[in-house]
């Protein structure tokens, strides 16, 4: 009886270990995820951005509204 009940806490352990695990495999994408987001707003990757259209004028002369 007292065995079982041994592997019965070593079987809630495992599950408890397993749990944690994927818990902080979850976490780790969810904070890659939110700091790719902040370093793309940072950086102004967005390519529709207003503030940078360029209207080709001639040849060689650009103006930047």
């Amino acid at each position: 009886m007292f065995v079982n009940l041994i592997k019965i806490f070593i079987f809630f352990f495992i599950l408890y270990f397993i749990y944690n695990v994927v818990k902080t495999i979850l976490g780790v994408k969810n904070n890659f995820n939110r700091a790719k987001r902040e370093y793309e707003k940072k950086t102004n990757i967005n390519k529709d951005n207003d503030n940078n259209k360029v209207i080709e004028l001639d040849k060689d002369q650009y103006k930047v509204e």
